[in-house]
């Protein structure tokens, strides 16, 4: 898969916002029903995702200069995590999720936690996720309440080596 990854930058939000609702609309229909999936992303602008591209802590995805994916974290959370239908089970997932959680431990100790979407629970399972409990998003979904899942970093799925956001970010330059 010829993918190639690299620190989102200031303006990225329309490249961001267009992942997300590929993602949302395509990969989501087995656990939400159409009012859901139309709403989530429908009140969402470029400028929704350029405070995560602030953070120094968002890595693109693009595919023949296509963005294809994108993996957002904060320190102690895997913030957002979307990949288009057409690269699903590819492995593309699997490799954002290894930069988010390293990105998420960068300067920290906390635990790494995450809300899943229900149909991206067992990708985050088999990612070294464990659950946690039910709950339910209404941030930037229109106010309808989308069912999720509260998810913990198992212990041995923590990075061997805490890198600061800089070492990681570095890998890409």
């Amino acid at each position: 898969m010829d993918i190639h990854l690299r620190p989102a930058r200031p303006g990225d939000g329309a490249l961001m916002l267009e992942v997300a609702r590929a993602s949302v609309e395509g990969l989501t229909g087995s656990h939400y029903d159409a009012e859901q999936i139309a709403a989530w992303t429908r009140d969402r602008t470029p400028a929704y995702y350029e405070p995560d591209i602030a953070t120094g802590r968002t890595i693109i995805a693009e595919k023949a200069g296509r963005a294809v994916g994108f993996v957002s974290s904060v320190p102690g959370e895997l913030t957002r995590l979307f990949i288009t239908p057409e690269v699903a089970g590819q492995g593309l997932g699997a490799r954002l999720v290894r930069f988010g959680i390293a990105l998420a431990c960068a300067e920290t100790s906390r635990p790494v936690i995450l809300q899943a979407t229900l149909n991206a629970r067992r990708f985050y399972e088999r990612n070294g996720f464990v659950y946690q409990s039910d709950g339910a998003y209404a941030h930037g979904t229109g106010g309808m309440p989308v069912r999720i899942v509260n998810m913990i970093l198992a212990p041995s799925h923590y990075p061997a080596e805490r890198r600061s956001v800089s070492q990681i970010m570095e890998a890409f330059a």
